[in-house]
C-alpha cells in the first residue's frame, strides 16, 4: 500500500490539514475531529449542509488550535476542554455523545462565520461513541467522525 497524502481534520466539516506524519491514539488519528460545529439543539452542521465549513482553516499552534475565517477572523482554542466548560450532548448520526461547548467567543466566532447561530463543541478523553459492532467486533471508539477513525 502507498499512501499519497495524509489529511487531519480538527474540527469536523473544516477545511483539512495536510501532514507528512501524525501520531495515533485511541480515538485515530491525534486531534482528527474533536472539535465540531453544532446548532441550537446540539445536531452537528456538516459541510453537506453548510458548505461555508469548509473555509474555516485549522492550524495547531503550540497548545492551541486555531481557526480561521475571512469573514470571522481568527479563533483560538486550547487543545483539550476549556477549564470551566459546560458539559453538552450532542449529535453525530444517530449517535449521542457527550461533548464539551468551547464557550461563547467560538460561538460567536462561528455564527459571524456561518452567518446563522451555532456553536463549537469538544469531545473530551472521557467520551466513548463506540464503532460499529457489526464491523469492529474487538471494540474501539470514534471521535466525531462520520463512522470510523
Amino acid at each position: 500500500m502507498v499512501i499519497d497524502s495524509l489529511w487531519v481534520y480538527p474540527l469536523k466539516g473544516g477545511a483539512g490539514m495536510r501532514v507528512d506524519e501524525w501520531e495515533l491514539d485511541s480515538f485515530g488519528p491525534v486531534h482528527d475531529r474533536r472539535w465540531m460545529v453544532v446548532d441550537g439543539n446540539g445536531g452537528f452542521l456538516s459541510q453537506r449542509g453548510d458548505p461555508m465549513l469548509g473555509q474555516v482553516v485549522p492550524a495547531l499552534e503550540a497548545d492551541q488550535l486555531v481557526l480561521r475565517s475571512a469573514s470571522a477572523g481568527e479563533l483560538r482554542l486550547p487543545l483539550g476542554p476549556a477549564a470551566g466548560g459546560e458539559a453538552a450532548r450532542v449529535r453525530v448520526w444517530a449517535d449521542e455523545v457527550a461533548a464539551t461547548d468551547c464557550g461563547g467567543d467560538a460561538a460567536a466566532f462561528m455564527t459571524r462565520h456561518l452567518g446563522r447561530e451555532a456553536r463549537v463543541v469538544y469531545m473530551p478523553e472521557t467520551a466513548v461513541r463506540p464503532l460499529p459492532e457489526a464491523y469492529a467486533p474487538h471494540g474501539g471508539r470514534v471521535s466525531f467522525a462520520d463512522a470510523f477513525p
